[in-house]
């Protein structure tokens, strides 16, 4: 019983001193993006934290906080302009309760979307949707995510051709304004969709490229 009480005194002491760190964390990066400065040395250390996950920022993304959160909870991602340029941080939360943020498999530009596809065997699968502006061209890619045990890393199941290898990545460019210039993830058909881009004019045809999962990768699809 004692040790019982002691326990429920840790978590009711906690629970405010977690509050009020999220709340700093929140303002001082609202702060940051407020004053033009780069959020990302003190928020890459503050997502390392596991109780990080109970802040949702609403004064950062009031002022300009890009927050997405996969629909299991495991996975966020953190995009804002600085200097003229996106940025993002990606935060995963493994089975195991591990918390890490991944600078290496960060997309160039921001998260649009984060969808969370069932794909078995491989469990929840992860599909980042991200964007790049340089001058008149526009990048947009598509990652492919998951975790093996505890280890967030990368799925090449997208095979783009019977004698392509499988990739984690597709991606496209092109430059002008478009309505055909956005990736697209149908959950009920396990479907992936991306414009045709004309190697003429590189911009977007009114046709799209498919790939649907057969169980094992994501194939083309006509």
């Amino acid at each position: 019983m004692l040790c019982h009480a002691l326990i429920a005194l840790q978590t009711l002491l906690a629970t405010p001193l977690r509050a009020r760190r999220a709340a700093q964390a929140d303002a001082h990066t609202a702060a940051s993006l407020t004053a033009g400065l780069d959020p990302a040395p003190s928020l890459s250390a503050y997502l390392q934290n596991p109780e990080s996950w109970s802040c949702r920022f609403p004064k950062a993304r009031a002022a300009g906080l890009i927050l997405h959160t996969s629909q299991d909870g495991r996975l966020r991602s953190f995009s804002w302009a600085h200097q003229g340029s996106r940025h993002t941080l990606l935060q995963s939360r493994s089975p195991g309760g591990h918390t890490q943020i991944h600078p290496a498999l960060i997309p160039a530009g921001q998260i649009e979307r984060l969808h969370t596809a069932r794909l078995p065997p491989h469990g929840n699968a992860y599909l980042l949707l991200a964007e790049h502006s340089a001058g008149e061209h526009t990048e947009k890619s598509l990652h492919l995510f998951h975790f093996a045990a505890e280890q967030f890393q990368p799925l090449p199941l997208i095979q783009t051709t019977p004698d392509a290898e499988p990739t984690h990545r597709l991606h496209f460019r092109y430059r002008g304004r478009h309505a055909n210039n956005y990736f697209f993830y149908d959950p009920g058909s396990h479907t992936i969709s991306q414009p045709h881009i004309s190697p003429h004019t590189h911009t977007p045809t009114q046709h799209r490229l498919r790939y649907r999962f057969n169980g094992s990768r994501f194939v083309p699809h006509h």
